[in-house]
């Protein structure tokens, strides 16, 4: 039986995006999502859900043209991650625990498969924290969790 093949320098950042998306849902065993593209998005990507009925995963492809792929992939594993994990978001101390989550989850897929990726992600984050220090004004929910994981400490 002959591999599938993909060359996957001729392909699009949205078709990367797309086929990891679904490569990595399949492998680690969770339900296909559809993908739409959204360019309202404030990210790179998100999980919407609405009342668990319509789940599915958008992207801003301009936001994501803009991005290295260690940024991209980074973020793909984090929604990847809320999928995975799977808690609930009633509380704010909840929400943070699923970003904390979802995050950790991510660092660990980029070192475990990617390990160029993440430390390209790591690199760039301590020559340009101002990310993560804009999170504390802008959204203090996402700051919180990310104060909890190892790699961001050392930045903030």
């Amino acid at each position: 039986m002959k591999k599938c093949e993909i060359n996957l320098r001729k392909l699009s950042k949205s078709e990367k995006f797309k086929i990891m998306f679904y490569y990595w849902c399949g492998n680690l065993k969770l339900d296909v999502l559809p993908i739409s593209q959204d360019n309202r998005l404030k990210c790179i990507c998100a999980v919407e859900d609405w009342n668990n009925k319509n789940i599915c995963l958008k992207y801003n492809s301009r936001i994501l043209n803009r991005r290295t792929n260690a940024e991209w992939i980074v973020d793909l594993f984090h929604e990847i991650g809320h999928l995975k994990h799977r808690l609930p978001y009633s509380t704010e101390e909840e929400q943070i625990e699923s970003e904390y989550q979802a995050e950790k989850f991510a660092l660990k897929m980029t070192r475990k498969h990617y390990p160029t990726l993440y430390k390209e992600f790591i690199k760039k984050l301590k020559e340009t924290p101002t990310e993560l220090v804009k999170m504390k004004k802008k959204d203090m929910l996402y700051y919180k969790a990310f104060l909890k994981i190892e790699e961001y400490k050392k930045v903030l």
